[in-house]
C-alpha cells in the first residue's frame, strides 16, 4: 500500500520526466536544424569554389605514330646434362 504522499511524489516525478523528454526532443530538433544549415552552407561554399575554377580548355592530343612490330629474337634452348647413373653396390651376406 502506498500513501498519498508517495503517490504525489510519483506523479511529480512522472511530470518532470515528461518535461525532460520534451526538452530533449526540442534540443535534438534544434541540433538537427543547425547541422542541416551547416551542411547547406558548406555545400554552397563548395559550389562557389567549383564555379570559380575555369573549365580547362581541351588539348589536342596528337595521334600516336604506329610503332614498328617488336623484333623477336629466337633463342636456343639450353640442354641440361643428365646426372651420371649411380651404381648399386652389392649387398653383403646374400
Amino acid at each position: 500500500m502506498t500513501s498519498s504522499f508517495q503517490e504525489k511524489v510519483m506523479q511529480e516525478i512522472r511530470a518532470q520526466k515528461k518535461i525532460d523528454r520534451a526538452r530533449e526532443q526540442e534540443e535534438a530538433a534544434a541540433k538537427k536544424a543547425a547541422d542541416e544549415a551547416k551542411q547547406k552552407a558548406a555545400q554552397e561554399r563548395l559550389a562557389a569554389k567549383m564555379n570559380a575554377i575555369p573549365d580547362p580548355e581541351p588539348v589536342a592530343v596528337p595521334d600516336p605514330e604506329p610503332e614498328a612490330a617488336p623484333v623477336v629474337k629466337k633463342t636456343k634452348k639450353k640442354v641440361k646434362k643428365k646426372a651420371a647413373k649411380k651404381v648399386q653396390r652389392k649387398k653383403r651376406g646374400k
